[in-house]
């Protein structure tokens, strides 16, 4: 019987895994930036000049803070963009940290990264408001928070690519080929 119970437990696991995995975001759909949104927010987007990000309060004062991560990339910071006088926008390692306020008005950073996904995590007032991140012209909300951008890559024969997700004990596993 303990046998049968921790296979039902890895299948459930997987299948959650799986769940995750499909939420996965293409960076096709980031094309664009988000025009219309209105009230405290995110916008991510990318053109032909890179990757942008930018957060605002919609006139009134709220606490941005996130982090954008390149697992097995590499990410830089192109340029910050009206910036307040005690904001915080820096890159550790394969990290940009934003720690930031902002009421009127658009604050945020243009940046680069290479590597098969971004992992985004951005809060408003400390809380994980995915409803409050427009990503490209289509203005599409993360269906889970953190979220996940993959680029296409040439399937191996065989093979199934499983983005990075966040394991049982917390942990961030890379995506990898399976």
């Amino acid at each position: 019987m303990k046998a049968s119970g921790k296979i039902t437990g890895l299948l459930i696991l997987l299948f959650l895994l799986s769940v995750a995995s499909a939420q996965a975001m293409s960076a096709g759909s980031a094309q664009g930036r988000p025009i219309g949104a209105k009230g405290p927010r995110y916008e991510l987007w990318k053109d032909k000049s890179g990757w942008h990000l930018r957060w605002t309060g919609s006139g009134r004062g709220h606490h941005f803070e996130g982090r954008l991560h390149a697992p097995g990339g590499e990410i830089i910071i192109i340029r910050k963009v009206s910036k307040e006088e005690n904001d915080r926008i820096w890159r550790k390692g394969k990290t940009i940290h934003i720690n930031a306020r902002a009421s009127a008005g658009f604050d945020g950073l243009d940046f680069q990264w290479r590597g098969r996904e971004l992992v985004v995590e951005l809060t408003i007032d400390g809380i994980s408001r995915p409803g409050r991140i427009f990503v490209g012209k289509s203005m599409i909300h993360p269906q889970n928070h953190p979220f996940v951008i993959t680029r296409y890559q040439k399937v191996p024969k065989g093979k199934v690519w499983v983005p990075g997700h966040y394991g049982p004990r917390g942990r961030w596993i890379p995506g990898h080929w399976r």
